[in-house]
C-alpha cells in the first residue's frame, strides 16, 4: 500500500467533563497532561509517526481548541480544522472526508479515524495492526473498527458482537450494542466473541461516502460541498451548526453490511474517569496514588492531585478522589465519579457557576 495514500484523522473535539476540575471547557481532556509531560493529544499524535506523514494527519476539534492545538502540534498548522459547535463523531467524520477530498485525496485513499484521548501501548504493535487494518479496508471496500477484548462487565463501553471470520484477525459483525445494563453485558463478556468498541475506525474513503450515500445523505453531500466549497470557513460556519448530532457507529456502522472488526493486540484504555486514571498511577503508601504535595493518615487507596504549592492532608479517609485546582475541588467517592456531569449540571444552575465549569 503507497503510504501517500494513508491519512490519519484524529478527533479532538471533547470537553472536559470527566475530569472536572482539572478539565475544563477551555481545558479538555485531550489538552490535560495526565500521565506525563504530554497532552493526550500530544501523546496520540506523536504516536501516528512515521506510520503517517505530518502533512496526511488531520486533527478536527473545537473551534475553541484550534490555537491550543496548533501550537502543540508537530503538523501543519491548516491541518488543525475547527468545528463550529459540536455535533458528535458522524458530522465530524463528514468533515474530514470533505476535507482530505479538498486536499487531493482520492477515493482510492484509506482513512483511519482515531479519538485524541486513548492510552496505547506498544506503539509498534499498533502502528503493525493500524496498518493491516488499512490494508484489509483498501482491499475490500470495509468500515473497520478495531475491537477490544473485554475484561470485565463494562457498562459504560460499546460492544461488537463479532461474527463470521473474514480472514485471519478480521471478522464480520454481527451487531453493536450500545453501553448495555450489566446482565447484558455479563452475557457478552460471557459469549467470548464480543469485543469493546474502541473508537478507532480505518475505511476508504469510497467505501465511507458510500455508506454516507445510502445511509445520511444529509452527511454525504455536505462533505461534496465542503471539498468544493471556494470559502472553506465560511462554508463551516454556515453549514456545520445545521446538521444533526450522530454517532459514526449508529449513522452508520450498525447498518452497514460491510461492518468488521479486527481485535486488538495492543494495551487500550480510554481513561475515561478519575479512577481509570488511579489504576494507571504507581500506588504509594496504603495504595494512595497522585500527583502534587500531600499527607496523608490512616488513608487509603485514594486519588489526590493537586496543584504545585498547595498541601492536601487527608485523615482516616478510603477510595478517594480529591482533586484541587485554583479555584475549585473535587471531593467524591472513586466509585461515583461518573457522576460527575450531574454535579457540573448543578454548579450551572448555581450564580457564577459558569465560570467555574
Amino acid at each position: 500500500m503507497d503510504d501517500r495514500n494513508l491519512y490519519a484523522v484524529v478527533m479532538a473535539g471533547g470537553r472536559g467533563e470527566r475530569f472536572w476540575p482539572l478539565g475544563r471547557r477551555r481545558r479538555p481532556k485531550q489538552l490535560l497532561p495526565l500521565l506525563g509531560k504530554r497532552s493526550m493529544l500530544e501523546d496520540t499524535v506523536q504516536r501516528l509517526f512515521p506510520l503517517f506523514s505530518p502533512e496526511r494527519i488531520l486533527i478536527v476539534t473545537s473551534a475553541d481548541y484550534v490555537d491550543e492545538a496548533r501550537k502543540r502540534l508537530p503538523i501543519p498548522p491548516e491541518n488543525v480544522v475547527g468545528e463550529p459547535v459540536g455535533r458528535d463523531t458522524a458530522p465530524c467524520v463528514a468533515l474530514a472526508l470533505g476535507e482530505l477530498r479538498r486536499r487531493g485525496a482520492d477515493d482510492s485513499a484509506v482513512m483511519a479515524v482515531l479519538p485524541a484521548d486513548h492510552l496505547i501501548a506498544p506503539v509498534a504493535e499498533f502502528q503493525r495492526q493500524l496498518r493491516e487494518c488499512m490494508e484489509f479496508a483498501g482491499k475490500h471496500d470495509a468500515l473497520m473498527t478495531l475491537g477490544i477484548t473485554p475484561t470485565y462487565p463494562a457498562t459504560g463501553y460499546g460492544y461488537i458482537q463479532g461474527g463470521g471470520e473474514l480472514a485471519p484477525g478480521f471478522r464480520a459483525v454481527e451487531r453493536f450494542v450500545e453501553k448495555p445494563p450489566r446482565a447484558e453485558a455479563e452475557r457478552c463478556l460471557a459469549a467470548g466473541n464480543c469485543y469493546w468498541n474502541s473508537g478507532i475506525f480505518v475505511w476508504k474513503l469510497a467505501a465511507l461516502a458510500a455508506a454516507f450515500a445510502e445511509f445520511v445523505p444529509e452527511l454525504d453531500r455536505f462533505a461534496r460541498e465542503l471539498a468544493a466549497a471556494p470559502d472553506e470557513n465560511a462554508f463551516l460556519a454556515r453549514e456545520f451548526p445545521k446538521l444533526g448530532r450522530a454517532p459514526i457507529d449508529r449513522a452508520v456502522m450498525e447498518k452497514s453490511r460491510r461492518s468488521a472488526v479486527a481485535p486488538v493486540r495492543f494495551d487500550w484504555d480510554d481513561l475515561g474517569s478519575w479512577s481509570a486514571l488511579k489504576s494507571r498511577l504507581e500506588p504509594g503508601r496504603d495504595g494512595n496514588r497522585g500527583r502534587g504535595d500531600r499527607v496523608m493518615l490512616d488513608c487509603r487507596d485514594n486519588l489526590v492531585i493537586s496543584e504545585p504549592g498547595h498541601l492536601v492532608g487527608a485523615i482516616g479517609v478510603h477510595d478517594l478522589a480529591i482533586i484541587h485546582t485554583p479555584d475549585a475541588t473535587l471531593v467524591c467517592p472513586l466509585e461515583y465519579d461518573q457522576r460527575i456531569k450531574e454535579l457540573l449540571a448543578r454548579i450551572a444552575e448555581s450564580p457564577d457557576g459558569e465560570a467555574h465549569l
